[in-house]
């Protein structure tokens, strides 16, 4: 980690402080990104290919990314040539960056871009059983 990138750490762990470890998490996911690239590259590009797999057969006009990150097995290319809305969500703030600059491109592209910082650990089951719940209703 260089000066500038601690100095980004320290800034957005003051502006985030409960949201620490997932920054400390998204900055260990770089560094081994960086550090073993090799064996990062295979699992990108199957990351991406699924994905662009979906897209093609789903043909979706909204895309929501649940554990978005900062976008390195996300090709957000490809889901703006699809999607008229993509909704990413994390809770590393360390993502903010990379989103900001996917907004600029996919705005360029006719594609709306949001994004939100939250902690969805554990939200699955409740998620879940609300819809069975909705589902046994109907």
């Amino acid at each position: 980690m260089n000066i500038f990138q601690y100095l980004h750490f320290v800034a957005l762990s003051l502006r985030y402080p409960s949201r620490r470890d997932y920054l400390r998490g998204g900055i260990g996911i770089l560094e081994r990104y960086h550090r073993c690239r090799s064996f990062w590259d295979r699992h990108l590009r199957l990351s991406s290919d699924f994905i662009q797999a979906v897209v093609k057969a789903q043909r979706p006009n909204r895309i929501c990314i649940l554990g978005a990150g900062r976008l390195l097995d996300v090709p957000i290319l490809t889901l703006s040539s699809s999607a008229k809305e993509v909704t990413l969500i994390d809770c590393d703030p360390g993502a903010l960056a990379s989103w900001r600059a996917a907004r600029k491109t996919l705005r360029a592209r006719g594609t709306a871009l949001t994004f939100g910082l939250f902690d969805i650990t554990g939200r699955i089951d409740d998620w879940t059983a609300q819809l069975l719940a909705l589902s046994a209703r109907c």
